[in-house]
């Protein structure tokens, strides 16, 4: 898993900084598919809870009904998880953010 990804020791607690979780699954090459299916994941899982959504086009977005969602967890990035309001809390929610994920690794990342 981590010669198809790139992880090394340092970063692979970092969440967000594998230039690979930038990346939609249909960006992965087969080998990394593969990888992750090997972990039984499937692309809808990466997407949400790697990539957050976050290389998906407005139109995308659009498509899956997350358009919204991501306005709302843009501006609510500065915040920790136990202050996001309940409706920050449900945009982070549909974008797959948990509280570790939230605080530990993306807050404040674009």
């Amino acid at each position: 898993m981590t010669d198809n990804f790139g992880y090394s020791k340092r970063d692979w607690p970092s969440l967000g900084q594998n230039e690979n979780e930038r990346m939609v699954c249909s960006q992965l090459t087969d080998t990394q598919r593969q990888a992750m299916q090997l972990l039984g994941w499937n692309c809808d899982m990466w997407n949400c809870f790697i990539n957050h959504y976050k290389s998906f086009d407005t139109v995308q977005l659009e498509e899956h009904g997350l358009l919204g969602h991501v306005d709302v967890v843009r501006n609510a990035w500065i915040k920790p998880y136990n202050q996001l309001t309940e409706e920050e809390l449900t945009s982070a929610t549909r974008l797959c953010f948990t509280e570790l994920m939230w605080d530990y690794g993306y807050i404040g990342g674009s």
